[in-house]
């Protein structure tokens, strides 16, 4: 027990106030959630955040400390080609420098992480936690890029002015927004017979109640382009979508 309480990360948690005994209860409840941020950084390295407190297990190190004595720096920044569909684009990874305390500043130490789970990093800690070197841009995912094409093209469609906001249903996918999204279908137009006449269409427009919301209706879209009909650009986006 003397020994597991020298211990740098016990050392550490005691400066806080906390005693071996109440380690367990304290972290572990925080540890477990689902909301944790979780990051491979190696086959022998990981890197959890929670609400409070980082956890950074390496090899030879066990760094527990609280969230808020922690500083995060990207520092650099590297383009690669997608190794499973080139059609995906390049990927961005970055690299984050992770200062800590002054008194395990000796620990501090750097991982690297993609551009779509920095995204992640930074609902986790919110966005003015994470400072960039000056010539570090965070680049968009293509998920991020056909979002935005998505929304743009979105905008231009006409406008449903026939509805009682009060008797809008919830969005169907996320149940938590109103829904602001109609389909309407639209025949194609047909052309006079042979004999001259007008053609009588069957189709009605479509009665259906706006049933959906634009960011349920982006994720539906782009869950239907797998690695065979993946859009290989922006431009290649907008033009679906047109």
């Amino acid at each position: 027990m003397t020994r597991f309480c020298s211990l740098t990360p016990m050392m550490k948690l005691k400066s806080y106030g906390y005693d071996a005994h109440q380690v367990l209860t304290t972290l572990s409840s925080e540890f477990g959630r689902i909301d944790a941020f979780r990051h491979a950084i190696s086959n022998v390295s990981k890197l959890v955040i929670t609400d409070s407190w980082l956890f950074h297990c390496s090899r030879f190190n066990f760094i527990v400390v609280k969230l808020e004595d922690v500083r995060f720096r990207v520092i650099n920044a590297e383009d690669t080609m997608n190794s499973l569909h080139h059609a995906l684009g390049m990927n961005q990874y970055l690299t984050v420098a992770v200062s800590l305390p002054s008194d395990i500043q000796h620990m501090n130490f750097i991982f690297k992480i993609d551009n779509v789970s920095m995204r992640d990093l930074e609902s986790k800690l919110g966005a003015d936690r994470i400072e960039f070197s000056s010539e570090v841009r965070l680049k968009m995912s293509l998920t991020d890029k056909f979002i935005e094409a998505f929304l743009d093209q979105a905008k231009k469609n006409p406008r449903f002015e026939n509805y009682v906001k009060e008797d809008l249903d919830p969005c169907l996918g996320c149940s938590e927004k109103l829904s602001n999204v109609k389909l309407w279908r639209k025949c194609d137009t047909l052309g006079p017979d042979e004999d001259g006449n007008e053609p009588t269409s069957v189709c009605m427009p479509c009665q259906c109640r706006p049933i959906a919301t634009f960011c349920i209706m982006d994720v539906a879209l782009l869950s239907y382009y797998d690695e065979g009909n993946s859009p290989e650009s922006d431009a290649g986006i907008r033009e679906e979508l047109n």
